[in-house]
């Protein structure tokens, strides 16, 4: 229920920019945006409950690890599916390996929650997004815009 609720809250521009972008990659780069926005915004604390809340090997938090280690992999998930559906469609080329790209998403997204923790501002952290999205296969940023 914590998931669904954050996905209609404070989640949900994140989650309106992946599904609603007409390619994966566009997708992908304006919920990362998103996400920058939430992880700096001054009325929140900085960073993402779900990459920093659970400490590695707490016995007394392993319910909480158990949780927060779903939603990352929920993540990585809606990337893969966004990428499917980029593939069907015929922005993400075919012969593209879906889990690695996914998990690279994954950890772009969750590398800035970090780096906002720690005082980044979202100019530097959108810098982040931008030099990630370099990683975009060629055949898609050309047909989106982006050159190649």
């Amino acid at each position: 229920m914590p998931a669904m609720l954050y996905g209609s809250t404070v989640g949900a521009p994140a989650q309106r920019a992946l599904e609603e972008a007409p390619t994966a990659y566009e997708g992908i780069r304006a919920m990362l945006r998103a996400n920058i926005v939430t992880f700096t915004d001054p009325e929140r604390p900085p960073g993402c409950m779900v990459v920093l809340a659970a400490p590695a090997g707490s016995a007394r938090n392993e319910e909480v690890a158990a949780f927060v280690t779903e939603r990352r992999q929920a993540v990585r998930e809606l990337f893969r599916q966004r990428l499917r559906r980029g593939v069907a469609a015929g922005d993400v080329p075919a012969g593209a390996d879906l889990d690695a790209l996914a998990a690279l998403y994954a950890t772009v997204l969750h590398g800035p929650a970090v780096q906002a923790r720690d005082g980044a501002d979202r100019e530097e952290l959108h810098a982040i997004i931008e030099s990630a999205m370099l990683s975009a296969p060629a055949a898609d940023r050309q047909m989106s815009g982006q050159g190649g």
